[in-house]
């Protein structure tokens, strides 16, 4: 395997983490015990593109 693959490898699982805590915050957030901001701070995603990526009004 060379630096590339490794590199490829990397990034698709840094990724894959991503979309999971995306799905993961989908659900905490239908469940509504938990605040947008508690969910991003949880994950470490800002809140607005959690919001955007959820497609969740900012109203809410």
């Amino acid at each position: 395997m060379n630096l590339h693959d490794r590199d490829i490898i990397r990034a698709a699982k840094k990724e894959g983490a991503r979309e999971n805590a995306i799905e993961t915050a989908k659900i905490l957030l239908a469940d509504g015990r938990y605040s947008a901001k508690e969910v991003s701070e949880l994950f470490g995603i800002a809140e607005e593109e959690l919001l955007k990526a959820t497609n969740v009004s900012l109203d809410k």
